[in-house]
């Protein structure tokens, strides 16, 4: 099972140079946050295989609705503090961390 951890903004209606700016930032932040998320521990995914850290992508398709995913079936136990690298919430710190 995978699990989203993307971000979903409607932009509808929004001024072209307002939408590109907006645009802009929150593909700076999900970048941040998916170098957080791809680097070591104890902040960044618990690395065995290196699997899961390599599991990220960012998905930019749709400009209006990007998304940082993780398609790793034991993601979420691993974000749940199952590896005593990263403790749980990991995911959840590297968000906060680049959206606030």
């Amino acid at each position: 099972m995978s699990r989203n951890f993307g971000f979903t903004v409607d932009l509808t209606g929004v001024e072209t140079g307002i939408l590109d700016y907006v645009k802009d930032t929150i593909e700076e932040k999900l970048t941040d946050t998916f170098v957080d998320l791809t680097g070591p521990p104890p902040e960044g995914t618990p690395v065995d295989t290196r699997t899961a850290s390599n599991g990220w992508q960012m998905d930019l398709a749709d400009p209006m609705a990007p998304a940082l995913v993780n398609h790793i079936p034991y993601i979420n136990r691993l974000d749940d503090g199952s590896s005593s690298q990263s403790p749980a919430g990991f995911v959840g710190r590297a968000i906060d961390k680049n959206w606030r």
